[in-house]
């Protein structure tokens, strides 16, 4: 008798506790089961087999775990067991909310119980009566599956699937041929395949009966796999569990690469925020630096583009550019910018902007002081802000690029003074205003419209006099007149030297 999900979950060495599925859920059948943590395990998680995962890629965003949950029921997964203690506490609330409106059994399974302890339970029980066909079922799979070990594992899996059907030919959307092998009429399949433009399906072709599915991967049609035999052979593989492994095969291959991408990127973005964070950053070590290509010995500079609404684009697009030129650099989001780290003289940051203005996504950029050990990047990043306040401040175009040498004299001091002391002198000058942060808007308006009180109230969006009153306060607080050269002085460097520290 076939094994049901009620079965698995009742399992009383796992402790597992159901949190959604009613009791005409839980008569699911169980096939299998398997552990994935891929951005879409459920593309890689077969019909009627229990999904396991611990929600690596679902941290933070409710979205993805509904999605998780509508995609796995509109594939025939059976349950999905989620695994907490290591990355959630619990199962997230908006997919078991999502879950329990659709009926969909969800249980989690204790941080003490590996998963695989349960796969093999379901295993055990879910063998086949007939030996004899299980092996042979398993001993294709394996065949298979050894194509995950080549250099090529796409051509390698279509000669595996060759020798089994007879033909096998994968396509890129397009027609592009990616592998082809054995007897098997590659421009007639596709042509075939083209005009239908549908999903699976089951058509002759050069004397062969063809069968060919698309096969997806987050939701995109990523190849076309195209299996050829006798008639009445292609069907019978492809509906069977070899086609269905070499479809997830597939599904695999490209999703590996997808997450090789993502993972090399979170690493770089580790690094980066490391690397701009004045106490993490004391302890990263050039050779740390070296494994992403930069050298030893530096320079290093930090490069931050305010770019808005559009900063994911920023950052694809520089990504893109960065790798066509080879060029060493760490990338992403730092408090609101992009940020780079490049090395050298961060020449091509002006064509990489550029670039920026060629594609519709025009950017203000600024590059701080090239620095030859790790913990200085900090005082670069501190530079770069500087200069993208001045850039703010001035109304400079976009596409604008502002380097640590043509910094204003007030600015190249500031970059060139300890920040300690700097923070200690700052904070005697603003430490009466702290608690009136209306008051510190109005004064830094005040400095911006050069002194002019119409300008700044208009800029504030008040009345003159309400400004002038401001004023006073401030000068009340200071114990100082705003008309003095010397307060107004030491006020500017103040609120200029905010600006260096940046978010704390």
């Amino acid at each position: 008798m076939r094994l049901t999900l009620a079965e698995v979950v009742s399992e009383e060495e796992f402790g597992l506790v159901l949190r959604s599925g009613s009791p005409a859920a839980l008569a699911r059948p169980v096939a299998g089961a398997e552990t994935v943590e891929a951005d879409r395990p459920e593309e890689l998680t077969a019909r009627d087999h229990i999904m396991f995962t611990t929600g690596v890629r679902l941290r933070g965003n409710p979205e993805l775990q509904r999605q998780l949950v509508v995609e796995s029921e509109a594939r025939g997964v059976a349950a999905l067991g989620f695994g907490v203690g290591l990355v959630f506490r619990s199962t997230p609330r908006a997919l078991l909310e999502e879950a329990r409106a659709r009926d969909f059994p969800v249980f989690e399974v204790p941080f003490e119980v590996p998963f695989r302890d349960i796969i093999a339970f379901v295993n055990r029980s879910s063998l086949s009566d007939d030996l004899h066909s299980l092996k042979r079922t398993v001993a294709l799979q394996n065949t298979l599956l050894g194509a995950m070990g080549e250099s090529r594992p796409e051509a390698a899996l279509v000669g595996r699937l060759a020798t089994i059907v007879g033909g096998a030919v994968l396509f890129r959307p397009g027609g592009a041929v990616v592998a082809d092998a054995g007897a098997v009429p590659v421009p007639a399949i596709w042509d075939e395949i083209a005009r239908r433009g549908g999903g699976h399906d089951v058509f002759a072709a050069g004397g062969s009966e063809v069968s060919a599915s698309p096969i997806l991967v987050d939701g995109e049609v990523r190849f076309w796999l195209a299996l050829a035999g006798r008639p009445g052979e292609a069907t019978a593989v492809l509906v069977g569990p070899v086609a269905e492994v070499a479809e997830r095969l597939l599904r695999l291959i490209d999703l590996a690469r997808d997450v090789g991408v993502m993972e090399e990127r979170v690493r770089r973005g580790e690094l980066l925020n490391d690397l701009l964070d004045g106490q993490r950053a004391r302890e990263v070590s050039p050779e740390r630096l070296e494994l992403f290509g930069f050298s030893a010995k530096g320079p290093w500079r930090v490069a931050l583009l305010a770019a808005g609404a559009a900063r994911d684009e920023v950052i694809r697009l520089v990504a893109n550019s960065a790798a066509s030129t080879g060029t060493p650099h760490l990338l992403g989001l730092h408090h609101g910018h992009v940020a780079l780290v490049v090395e050298g003289d961060g020449a091509l940051l002006e064509a990489w902007t550029a670039n920026l203005a060629g594609a519709g996504v025009p950017v203000r950029a600024a590059l701080g002081r090239a620095v030859e050990t790790p913990s200085r990047l900090v005082d670069s990043r501190g530079d770069a802000l500087l200069a993208l306040d001045f850039l703010e401040r001035t109304g400079a175009a976009a596409g604008r690029v502002l380097r640590f040498e043509d910094f204003e004299l007030v600015d190249a001091l500031l970059s060139a003074a300890d920040p300690a002391e700097l923070r200690a002198r700052v904070d005697l000058v603003l430490d009466p205003l702290r608690d009136h942060p209306q008051l510190v808007e109005s004064l830094a308006a005040y400095l911006d419209a050069d002194q002019n009180v119409n300008a700044a109230a208009d800029a504030l969006h008040v009345h003159p006099n309400s400004l002038r009153y401001r004023l006073g306060r401030v000068e009340e607080l200071l114990g100082r007149s705003v008309r003095s050269p010397a307060t107004l002085a030491d006020l500017y460097v103040a609120l200029r030297a905010e600006t260096r520290f940046g978010p704390l």
